[in-house]
């Protein structure tokens, strides 16, 4: 038999996909849903369902979206409501046909209110959702009942949440490593690792989530830092004691002089590694391999020369050249700096000043977060830059966390559900890597999937295969970091916005 489906408030498709994910992650009585076949009535046909609009319940609630299964009988809003919404008064707004004689909301183990009101004699009566509530209407000899479903989510759905368990070891080979270097490599990942002894451990992964790694002993140039270590163009590079820039391929790890000495490394740039080395007496960026449309140029000055953060790919859309930017670190004189250079190819600018105290040390990432619209309770989502981390000036490590909306020019403190908990310890020098996990769900053969409204919020990517969705998950991890006095914390921490988490809205 053929599925029928009304459309809702403002004529938008009804999202019917989302109905049975929604209420398994968001909500309780997933079991109270009839989903047997029934006989679509238009008699008894419920034609229209919103909410009345009450700004002491949530700004706007006469715009949230609810589909109308007209076969399975559920009446539902698919994006659900933030965490903490009241929903034990309030007033739905029905249209059904003229010919309907009876029409009685039925709640059941409500918090506020039990009972049975006549919807027909008290359209203004409000409703306790907090409980079963079922709909029932009545034409002549015919009558059908509607399950109605406020859906609210359980959790903060824009708290990065880090779990208490969500952490492991990191890969090296034997118990308190000294020093670490994490670095993303393509769909890999590499880690080298300074252990007890003094020996070295390089590890690869592709599979952050299981965390599964290859371990092996290697053998470093001499006096070689692995905080130095970076990757570009398929290759490893790092510094030995002399300054001399060294290079290896990830499979071999054997390292062979590139005839460049520097004084330090800053990062990677469109397959190139870029550093700060002595040019004819002057301190000067460099790169290698030797390009002619990268620049090298005059170090500026409070420019910092190391433990600034990673060095970051902005996508822009204003330059033809790549974009990257570094925070903070140490300049030649010593000075801690708050500083955000950026570097487009030809020059370097310092984008800003102030708002971030001055870190060495610190950690900056990609990630998401997500903002409500002026005109609309929905969240839509935004790529971020996310910082945190690192040693002030006075020695003592930052605990707060900041998020940049427009790729590091401004930033401003994060909300407190952003922040990182209590239990992972203030750090500096850590390595924190965005990961996409695939995810699944499926969406049953009792809804026929249609596409979302463009007002629903922006999300990841997704793809569905039969009644299969997929789609990547970012979680992030942080390797390593270190303590004020400089000891390395042995552990790798896993977290995840939450939002992140929920089934894609189709």
């Amino acid at each position: 038999m053929k599925k029928r489906y009304t459309k809702c408030k403002r004529s938008l498709l009804s999202l019917l996909a989302m109905a049975l994910i929604a209420m398994t992650a968001c909500n309780k009585d997933d079991n109270d849903i009839n989903n047997t076949a029934s006989m679509y009535v238009p008699a008894v046909a419920v034609t229209r369902f919103y909410l009345k609009a009450d700004s002491k319940v949530m700004n706007n609630l006469d715009s949230v979206f609810f589909s109308i299964d007209l076969e399975n009988g559920v009446i539902f809003n698919a994006d659900s409501l933030p965490k903490g919404t009241k929903i034990s008064t309030l007033i739905p707004m029905i249209t059904y046909s003229s010919t309907v004689t009876d029409a009685s909301i039925e709640m059941e183990g409500g918090s506020y209110r039990t009972g049975t009101t006549d919807y027909r004699k008290n359209p203004g009566d409000s409703i306790d959702f907090t409980g079963k509530v079922t709909l029932t209407l009545k034409s002549e000899d015919v009558s059908r009942s509607y399950l109605l479903k406020v859906n609210v989510h359980k959790t903060d759905a824009d708290s990065l949440t880090w779990g208490e368990t969500a952490f492991s070891d990191l890969p090296s080979r034997m118990a308190s490593p000294r020093r670490q270097k994490t670095v993303a490599a393509g769909d890999k990942t590499y880690s080298l690792i300074e252990e007890s002894d003094g020996t070295f451990t390089f590890a690869s992964c592709t599979d952050l989530f299981r965390y599964q790694w290859d371990k092996k002993a290697v053998t470093l140039p001499a006096g070689s830092d692995v905080r130095n270590l970076e990757y570009a163009g398929g290759c490893l590079y790092i510094l030995d004691g002399n300054g001399a820039l060294m290079k290896a391929d990830p499979s071999d790890m054997q390292w062979s002089a590139t005839g460049e000495i520097w004084t330090s490394i800053d990062g990677e740039y469109a397959g190139h590694i870029l550093g700060i080395g002595l040019k004819d007496g002057v301190m000067t960026h460099l790169h290698y391999p030797a390009a002619s449309n990268i620049a090298v140029t005059p170090v500026e000055e409070g420019f910092p020369v190391k433990e600034h953060s990673a060095m970051q790919a902005i996508s822009n859309s204003w330059s033809a050249q790549p974009t990257v930017f570094i925070f903070g670190g140490v300049t030649s004189d010593g000075t801690v700096t708050d500083a955000v250079w950026a570097f487009d190819g030809e020059s370097w600018a310092n984008i800003n000043n102030g708002i971030v105290p001055a870190l060495a040390g610190a950690s900056v990432v990609p990630y998401y977060s997500y903002r409500q619209t002026s005109t609309s309770w929905i969240q839509n989502e935004y790529e971020v830059w996310l910082l945190f981390g690192g040693r002030q000036a006075n020695g003592e490590l930052n605990r707060t966390l900041y998020v940049s909306y427009d790729n590091g020019v401004n930033w401003k403190k994060a909300d407190t559900s952003l922040q990182l908990p209590d239990i992972i310890p203030g750090m500096q020098q850590a390595d924190c890597l965005v990961s996409s996990i695939a995810m699944q769900s499926n969406l049953s053969d009792a809804w026929t999937v249609l596409k979302a409204p463009k007002r629903v919020m922006t999300r990841l990517p997704y793809e569905i295969d039969g009644y299969e969705i997929s789609w990547k998950c970012p979680y992030l991890f942080i390797f390593g970091g270190e303590n004020k006095a400089g000891s390395l914390d042995s552990r790798v921490w896993r977290g995840v916005l939450e939002r992140m988490r929920f089934t894609p809205l189709i």
